[in-house]
């Protein structure tokens, strides 16, 4: 069995994004079609993930700098955004724009 803070996961390369003027980002996943916003906090979680740290790490990375995201929260919001496709594990990211949506 896997688990959860194990996974080493990244962004999906299969994202597009918009800014509000409130900070809010919208994004979405091209691919599946599922939406997500994300408050400038959550932001700065998911940019966390860039596939060298696990989920256990970047959680004790944002406590040691004195970020206090909740841990009910955090796992909401990985598990949400793996739930919809916006973070995959490194080989899951590679393979996610599949042969039809790879770049000629």
């Amino acid at each position: 069995m896997h688990f959860l803070t194990g996974k080493t996961l990244r962004l999906s390369p299969s994202i597009e994004t918009r800014d509000l003027p409130d900070g809010t980002r919208l994004m979405k996943q091209i691919v599946r079609a599922e939406y997500l916003a994300l408050t400038p906090a959550q932001q700065r979680i998911f940019n966390l993930f860039d596939g060298h740290n696990t989920v256990e790490e970047v959680l004790h990375n944002l406590l040691i700098q004195g970020q206090h995201p909740g841990i009910r929260a955090f796992y909401d919001l990985v598990l949400n955004g793996i739930t919809k496709g916006f973070l995959c594990e490194g080989a899951e990211a590679a393979s996610a724009l599949g042969p039809k949506a790879q770049p000629a």
